[in-house]
């Protein structure tokens, strides 16, 4: 079974979104005569994420929505999480801010009570984004901000150069043009 959703990953990560979905649908039927409802929902999330980068956003959602339930009901804090996070990205993506921001608030508070601190700052990072989206550029601003200090303290350059690019265009969004350049400068060498 794990050999089946590995080769859906494999597929996936190859952009051979056809195979991916055929194969993650093998592994989701097996897991579901098993009657294994947790690694049906972990499956679910994997196929919505096909779906997503496929641009099926309605397919997505739903299959996110499916993988939600059943993590609930499994009462799996990580895979709710995680299905929070990848549900807020699809609704976001169908310019549904307002529940994008509901479900990856409830991510965060969730990884950060179970204490998955780089999962949080994904999250973080995710509504400053939803924020600029939103039109609202000085919260994303100050968000980014924090961000970009908390990942400088914790040495992930990775996490600082990706709250910079926010920063960025929260800054240029208000035209605060040199203030903008520095931080992509910034992005560019964390």
């Amino acid at each position: 079974l794990f050999r089946s959703n590995n080769m859906g990953a494999v597929y996936e990560s190859q952009r051979n979104f056809a195979e991916a979905k055929k194969t993650y649908g093998k592994s989701l039927d097996l897991y579901r005569e098993l009657g294994d409802k947790l690694n049906q929902g972990f499956v679910l999330n994997n196929l919505a994420q096909v779906l997503f980068l496929d641009g099926d956003l309605a397919g997505a959602r739903k299959m996110h929505e499916s993988a939600l339930a059943l993590d609930r009901a499994n009462a799996n804090q990580l895979a709710t999480a995680e299905a929070l996070y990848d549900l807020g990205q699809v609704l976001a993506a169908q310019g549904d801010l307002a529940d994008a921001r509901k479900s990856l608030e409830e991510a965060l508070k969730i990884w950060t009570d179970i204490g998955e601190a780089d999962s949080a700052n994904n999250a973080r990072l995710a509504l400053s984004q939803l924020s600029l989206e939103d039109g609202h550029p000085q919260d994303a601003e100050a968000s980014a901000r924090k961000l970009y200090n908390d990942a400088i303290n914790k040495k992930q350059g990775e996490l600082a150069a990706q709250s910079q690019i926010v920063l960025a265009q929260a800054l240029l969004s208000q035209n605060k043009l040199p203030e903008a350049a520095n931080a992509a400068t910034l992005a560019q060498s964390s």
